[in-house]
């Protein structure tokens, strides 16, 4: 045994056990059933259960905590087995809980009843469930309609393959956070159906769902804070191009982020109040025109944010049109930050353009993963963007490779930012900051004040 290694002391061996020292006292069952339940909330739910045998008074105090989480890890390996016993065992937890339910998630994988589930659904409703979490691998429409006249339910997670298929009244009064991963959107009404019963609704998360089913649509969601679209398509199948508009409106939204390829056309109306912003495009090799297109769709809808990070290839379908003609001034904008991105000369280009339409951005970010051995005299050349002569103030690079085109970059910063305050530069490895450091401090510097910070 390594002799650096500690045992801990007897006294300490026994509060582990709930005694005191010399008294042997359980301390653990002498604490109001309050705080047990507490304590057993932070604890996986089987074993939980397990401390039932501890004593009289633990025989039924797990009935009583309020998060249940049921996973049935072994169902694909074990078969039809595993699954009946998951069944039944998920069955006897809910039918001894006696007290109300505050957060129930289910994790299952392949189940040979996949009705009973919606039995569970509903058992939890009627012992009023605030936040509820199903995961699934298994393809289904089983959702109950009590969910969606849940009055108690606060927060809803959806991970599945399911068809969600919503009537015309649902009614989620205090929801208000919706998750919805892999679910098939069935129509035009019901998508809209979901969102009108979601009066206090502040935070969206729509990922990787499948809108094949979905033509135009419009949702009103006036209280929305925080909104996540992940709509990823693999493959250059014209299918996946789909002739699918969503109008979101929501005025007092102040997040947004965008994951995808422009298979859909995602249109932000009214997001006057937005913060924060992402948007990541992988856009697919095709009808390349309607992909530019949406993708200014997208720029227009967040024209009022104040920080912005821009991720891939963005940029590029914007390059085939006329960008002075088409991208809104982005008049609030002042932090932007660029990140996996491979800078070609209509990348480059975009990204010039895109910096005059930022005209009070007072801190510019170029992330780890970029690329930036593009030709800086088409910059040198032209004129000058406005933030740089004015606003600019912090110009970061969190990855220097020191190459003389990326040299070349960071004097056309220091040359022409006239009032930069700060330019932190992260070396790459190999590389004698020293070097680096006496390097930059050669360029012509238009601020006095710019400090260099090379780490």
């Amino acid at each position: 045994m390594d002799a650096d290694i500690k045992l801990p002391s007897l006294k300490s061996q026994k509060l582990i056990h709930g005694q005191i020292l010399g008294e042997g006292e359980d301390i653990i069952s002498n604490l109001p059933d309050a705080v047990i339940h507490h304590i057993l909330s932070f604890i996986p739910t089987k074993d939980v259960i397990k401390t039932c045998i501890l004593s009289k008074r633990w025989q039924f105090l797990w009935t009583s905590v309020s998060n249940i989480d049921l996973i049935s890890n072994n169902c694909k390996k074990d078969g039809p087995i595993s699954s009946h016993r998951f069944l039944d065992f998920v069955d006897k937890v809910l039918t001894c809980y006696s007290s109300s339910i505050e957060k129930l998630c289910l994790y299952y994988f392949e189940l040979t009843d996949i009705s009973r589930v919606s039995k569970w659904i509903s058992s939890a409703i009627r012992r009023r469930v605030q936040e509820l979490c199903l995961s699934s691998h298994v393809r289904s429409s089983f959702l109950p309609h009590c969910l969606l006249n849940c009055k108690s339910l606060t927060t809803l997670k959806l991970e599945m393959d399911c068809i969600l298929q919503v009537p015309n009244s649902i009614c989620l009064p205090n929801l208000r956070i919706l998750c919805l991963s892999f679910v098939i959107f069935f129509d035009d009404n019901s998508f809209e159906n979901l969102f009108s019963g979601c009066p206090v609704l502040q935070e969206l998360s729509l990922m990787e769902c499948v809108w094949k089913n979905i033509k135009r649509v419009a949702i009103f969601v006036p209280t929305l804070h925080t909104l996540a679209i992940d709509y990823y398509m693999y493959g250059n199948d014209p299918e996946d191009f789909l002739d699918c508009e969503i109008k979101i409106y929501a005025e007092r939204a102040t997040y947004f982020d965008c994951s995808g390829n422009l298979t859909i056309n995602i249109m932000l109306c009214n997001f006057s109040l937005l913060d924060d912003a992402s948007i990541s495009i992988l856009p697919l090799n095709l009808r390349q025109q309607e992909v530019g297109v949406r993708g200014f769709n997208l720029f227009e809808g967040v024209r009022n944010v104040r920080s912005l990070s821009i991720y891939h290839e963005t940029l590029e379908p914007l390059s085939i049109y006329p960008l002075h003609d088409w991208l809104p001034v982005f008049e609030n904008l002042t932090y932007l930050e660029l990140d996996h991105m491979e800078f070609d000369y209509c990348a480059s280009k975009a990204l010039k353009i895109f910096l005059e339409f930022s005209p009070n951005l007072t801190s510019l970010v170029f992330g780890a993963n970029m690329n930036l051995e593009f030709n800086v005299e088409d910059w040198i050349s032209a004129q000058v963007p406005q933030c740089l002569k004015s606003r600019l103030k912090n110009f970061s690079v969190k990855y220097f490779c020191g190459n003389e085109l990326e040299m070349r970059l960071l004097g056309f910063f220091l040359k022409n930012a006239r009032i930069l305050e700060k330019m932190k530069i992260y070396c790459g490895e190999n590389l004698n900051k020293d070097e680096v450091m006496n390097h930059l401090y050669g360029f012509p510097k238009e601020s006095a004040n710019c400090v260099i910070h090379v780490e």
